[in-house]
């Protein structure tokens, strides 16, 4: 049985509540930096801004075929959620806490 790190643990429970929390809409744009993620915008444009996520989550459909990833970026005091698929930002999502 493999333990997780107890910071690990309470990161991913504060997401999991983040995530469940209604007041949270949908962003179609997000600044890193000098520079501005858009919905559409390249990976590379991601990580060039933003840098590496503190987490990808791979996101699977009901047949368990992977649809994309979220990534995952903690910022100042929110989260920002980007969904990526076919190599492009589909979704951006703050989370304030």
């Amino acid at each position: 049985m493999r333990v997780r790190p107890r910071s690990s643990l309470c990161l991913g429970f504060a997401l999991l509540l983040l995530l469940l929390s209604p007041e949270a809409p949908a962003d179609s744009s997000f600044r890193c930096g000098y520079s501005v993620i858009t919905l559409g915008a390249p990976l590379s444009k991601l990580i060039d801004a933003c840098g590496e996520p503190l987490r990808i989550v791979r996101l699977e459909n009901e047949y368990g075929a992977a649809v994309g990833q979220r990534w995952e970026y903690r910022r100042e005091r929110s989260y920002v959620l980007f969904t990526v698929s076919g190599g492009r930002v589909v979704a951006i999502r703050r989370l304030s806490f």
